[in-house]
This record gives structure tokens, sequence and C-alpha cells, in this order.
């Protein structure tokens, strides 16, 4: 259970991750199109 529960919690810290990165990258290319 407490191996299920802490590979749940680090998928979702690995999804909110990736999705950060992606808003950011998206965030610099409008910037840069802007530029």
């Amino acid at each position: 259970m407490n191996k299920v529960y802490r590979n749940t919690r680090s998928f979702k810290m690995m999804t909110r991750g990736s999705f950060a990165l992606f808003v950011i990258s998206m965030l610099v290319s409008l910037y840069t199109i802007k530029e």
C-alpha cells in the first residue's frame, strides 16, 4: 500500500512537472514570436 501510494504521488508530481515544462515552453515560444 505504501509503495503504491508513493508511486502514485511521484507520478502526480511527474505529470505536474511535465505540464509546467509544457506551459513554460509555450510561453517562451509565444514570447519569441512576439519579439
